[in-house]
């Protein structure tokens, strides 16, 4: 679907672990129900507007109704209601990468690293285009998981690259960027034959895959 800045809704019949940034505005809430996708068409339910001077770029499904990617963060909204549940917004970093696991119950935000988070942690690189600060969130309640400085590739992208972002910013995109995801693992790859799987909550390497092609 394509992005858009209004959301409108129809009814049916290795890094290193920290806690919420200083630049982040973080609101979370208590556990939702669950709200059952439409099946069909009937009327329009509500209508919401991004945050002024924000725009939505695209949008996740999650168990209690969707997720809103903007430039600086994520804002969760109630599928019956089209009511703000909870939000994580960064003033001092542009999000670079929304992701939620195939089980929806984790939203994966990936964004910039600058000049002051490279200096206060260990980070595996001191290349600030190699480094991604990745926030993943519990999609219930908005609460931080975890938390973690990481490289976001070995390469470049060949496809779509450099790509603009939704506030106009033109992006140099790693080929290895957050976008792929399991319930518990960011996906790396090292080019056509070789994938690396690494855990969400320290960037241990969980499992790899090489096809070895022979010469």
């Amino acid at each position: 679907m394509a992005a858009i800045g209004t959301v409108l809704v129809v009814v049916a019949a290795v890094g290193l672990v920290r806690g919420v940034p200083w630049g982040a505005d973080h609101a979370t809430t208590d556990p939702l129900d669950p709200v059952d996708v439409p099946v069909s068409v009937q009327e329009q339910a509500w209508e919401w507007d991004p945050p002024e001077g924000a725009e939505a770029s695209s949008f996740l499904s999650i168990p209690s109704g969707l997720v809103v990617q903007l430039g600086d963060g994520a804002v969760a909204l109630d599928g019956a209601t089209g009511e703000q549940t909870w939000h994580y917004r960064r003033d001092d970093a542009r999000l670079i990468s929304l992701s939620t696991t195939p089980d929806e119950d984790r939203l994966v935000l990936s964004f910039e690293v600058d000049e002051d988070e490279l200096e206060e942690a260990e980070a595996p690189s001191k290349d600030l285009d190699d480094l991604r600060d990745l926030v993943v969130l519990d999609t219930e309640t908005g609460e931080l998981l975890d938390g973690q400085i990481v490289e976001a590739g070995p390469r470049p992208r060949s496809h779509n690259n450099p790509t603009v972002s939704p506030e106009g910013s033109v992006l140099d995109l790693s080929a290895a960027e957050v976008r792929h995801v399991t319930d518990d693992a960011r996906l790396v790859s090292f080019g056509p034959w070789s994938v690396e799987a690494r855990s969400l909550t320290d960037d241990s390497v969980l499992w790899t895959h090489r096809r070895y092609v022979p010469y």
